[in-house]
């Protein structure tokens, strides 16, 4: 209830001027509720103009500074940037848990990395195929270290330049394969410019060996077809019955040009 003032002076109807009375007057003041959001201007002032814009292309990338921190740990390891180093890593058989681990970050963080810098990873066969190649890489590194070598370099140059062993030799020290051993020469740039003695000489008894086994296997076959020797049975099949190579090598199971010289050497063509 607010009490209203006197209001000056005032002439009635009939010429006289009276006091006018005092009156009152309920004025209720009542909260105005504004829902936000609203879009009058007399509610929610517009904004000041700015003097200038800020205009981005190609859209942009919020985050608590993972992707910087992982940008400095891959120059840190020699690459130019994370997106190179990733892809290396990946083609090298690294799993999940080996990038995590080497980058001091966890596997959800590089999962996302991998997504956003959209790393081309190989099926899932080769991948495992990468990831046992270098693991049995790791294990051969660090047996070379216990034999008292600085790297694998140094060992192969050793074993196989100074020593010339055979690849058997290594493989067995190493306890790999064969053709692992020569993916290490070639990564490594070590090969050798002429056949050791030891090679020529395994060589000759291996091509001796081969030799027996084969003139044993051919014997045996004569013996199954009822001869007695390859004379025997050029005499029949070829200058009798009239075969023709064709025929005679494949009941026989040789090569062709086995044949051939042996008929030449015993004069029957």
């Amino acid at each position: 209830m607010f009490p209203s003032f006197p209001s000056p002076l005032r002439e009635d109807p009939s010429g006289t001027f009276q006091e006018p009375r005092l009156k009152t007057a309920s004025r209720v003041a009542l909260a105005f509720v504004v829902p936000p959001g609203t879009t009058k201007a007399w509610v929610t002032p517009r904004p000041a103009q700015t003097p200038g814009q800020l205009v981005i292309h190609g859209g942009f990338l919020v985050d608590d500074g993972r992707s910087r921190r992982l940008q400095q740990h891959a120059r840190r390891l020699g690459y130019p940037d994370l997106r190179s180093y990733l892809q290396a890593r990946c083609d090298a058989g690294y799993s999940l848990p080996a990038l995590a681990e080497e980058l001091g970050e966890s596997q959800w963080t590089i999962s996302q990395a991998l997504a956003t810098q959209r790393i081309t990873l190989p099926p899932r066969p080769e991948r495992l195929s990468r990831q046992r190649r270098r693991f049995a890489q790791e294990r051969i590194a660090t047996l070379v270290v216990d034999l008292g070598f600085a790297d694998i370099r140094a060992y192969l140059q050793d074993r196989l330049i100074r020593q010339e062993w055979l690849l058997a030799d290594i493989a067995a020290e190493l306890g790999a394969h064969r053709a692992t051993v020569r993916r290490l020469m070639q990564q490594a740039g070590v090969r050798r410019v002429r056949r050791t003695a030891r090679q020529v000489v395994a060589g000759e008894r291996g091509r001796q060996v081969q030799s027996v086994s084969w003139q044993a296997r051919r014997a045996a076959r004569l013996e199954e077809l009822g001869f007695a020797d390859l004379g025997g049975y050029l005499q029949r099949r070829y200058l009798e019955q009239g075969w023709s190579i064709k025929q005679m090598r494949a009941e026989l199971q040789v090569g062709r040009s086995w044949l051939v010289a042996e008929m030449a050497r015993l004069g029957v063509r």
